[in-house]
């Protein structure tokens, strides 16, 4: 195995060797999905290359992305349902090339009762998921959505960035709002001479007007 894991997820040098042998590795293609909203899970994801995203469907098929899952990072909800044999509560999909190992409820459970610091990673994990769930509730409840996509831009356009490659679903999904919604409001944004639109990118024209929607709220 490589040095490289250990160093993504210390606490894999606290396992045996036949504990290790037992982990599964997979790769996955950009846009697969992993998980489906509803289904079994019987393994728990670790993504040591690449990215999982976290998302719900409504009825409706509106999307809202929960949080993302990067290089080091455990997926939570994966855990969670595999130790407690419940569906998963949402969808999973790959939004890169990655590769993930994946461990099963058993082999889990005794990395529970053994492992310290494989404790530590949960807790640590699933706090700062709950902080990102209950900031995400926050956004969604008691912030403008117009404030909220400023607020993006300005996050995903840095100063040396002027062009950011999203579809106005997409951008839908990030912000939790329906994608006429997001184009209504960054029709908006041109006509005012804050963004240039193109099929699939939105190239930044004027930050400081942008900047400035912030600070008159």
């Amino acid at each position: 195995m490589k040095q490289s894991i250990f160093s993504l997820f210390p606490f894999l040098e606290d396992l045996t060797a036949e504990e290790l042998r037992q982990l599964i590795f997979i790769e996955a293609k950009a846009g697969q999905i992993i998980m489906n909203e509803g289904e079994p899970c019987h393994q728990a994801a670790f993504v040591v290359e690449g990215e999982l995203i976290i998302q719900k469907t409504n009825k409706n098929g509106r999307e809202i992305n929960l949080f993302r899952v990067t290089s080091g990072q455990a997926c939570i909800l994966s855990i969670t349902s595999t130790l407690s044999e419940q569906p998963f509560p949402a969808q999973t999909v790959t939004t890169k090339n990655s590769k993930l190992f994946l461990v099963d409820q058993r082999l889990l459970t005794s990395w529970m009762n053994k492992y310290a610091s494989f404790q530590k990673l949960i807790n640590l994990t699933t706090a700062n998921r709950f902080n990102h769930v209950m900031g995400l509730f926050d956004d969604l409840c008691f912030r403008r959505i117009d404030e909220r996509m400023a607020e993006y831009l300005l996050e995903k356009l840095p100063i040396d960035h002027t062009i950011l490659y999203i579809t106005h679903e997409e951008l839908a999904s990030e912000l939790g709002t329906a994608r006429e919604v997001v184009s209504r409001l960054m029709n908006q944004l041109e006509k005012n001479d804050i963004l240039r639109l193109s099929r699939g990118k939105v190239m930044m024209y004027d930050r400081k007007k942008l900047k400035g929607l912030l600070t008159k709220r």
